[in-house]
């Protein structure tokens, strides 16, 4: 080849080097610069108040400590207890479990994180590998009438004992 092609070619790919550079370059900056806008915060929400007062839901909701509630994985359910409902002690809930053994925990916790009462809680297994129902009753001392909670249920591994699928049902004792 002569020199001549060989100087094309290399300025083709310096071109197309600086290009592409150029947008990765603007992909990096526009990407941080969208990380760093800050985003508004709820209680600089344009929602305004009326004078309407709210459900016992809404306040429930608007004063529990458990914001945003986790649904889990989906190997254990809790089908009849509703999020922000207020709850009489005993609390009785079922759902499906596919969890080792058909065994795992639920418990009450307030949201000051203290552990109100936990109970060992065992599926009806079907099969392995099958979502087996369950049903579920917690007591809790009339002390702790008045207290935001969780109604969290969870399975402890069985490689290394560690917290997994769990899931949380934020609630009000009354």
């Amino acid at each position: 080849m002569n020199k001549k092609i060989i100087w094309i070619i290399v300025v083709v790919v310096i071109v197309i080097i600086l290009i592409g550079g150029a947008g990765v370059g603007t992909a990096y900056y526009l990407g941080k610069q969208s990380k760093t806008t800050p985003t508004p915060s709820p209680s600089t929400s344009t929602r305004q108040t009326s004078a309407v007062p709210l459900s016992d839901t809404e306040q429930i909701k608007a004063s529990h400590c458990l914001k945003n509630p986790n649904g889990g994985t989906g190997n254990i359910t809790i089908a009849d207890l509703a999020h922000y409902s207020q709850v009489s002690s005993p609390i009785t809930f079922s759902g499906t479990a596919n969890v080792f053994e058909a065994t795992f925990l639920v418990r009450i916790v307030a949201c000051d994180g203290t552990e109100i009462k936990k109970e060992i809680v065992t599926a009806q297994a079907v099969d392995v590998g099958v979502s087996s129902p369950y049903s579920a009753t917690l007591t809790y001392d009339s002390s702790y009438a008045g207290t935001y909670a969780t109604i969290e249920a969870y399975d402890l591994s069985a490689m290394d004992g560690s917290v997994q699928d769990t899931i949380q049902v934020p609630v009000y004792l009354k």
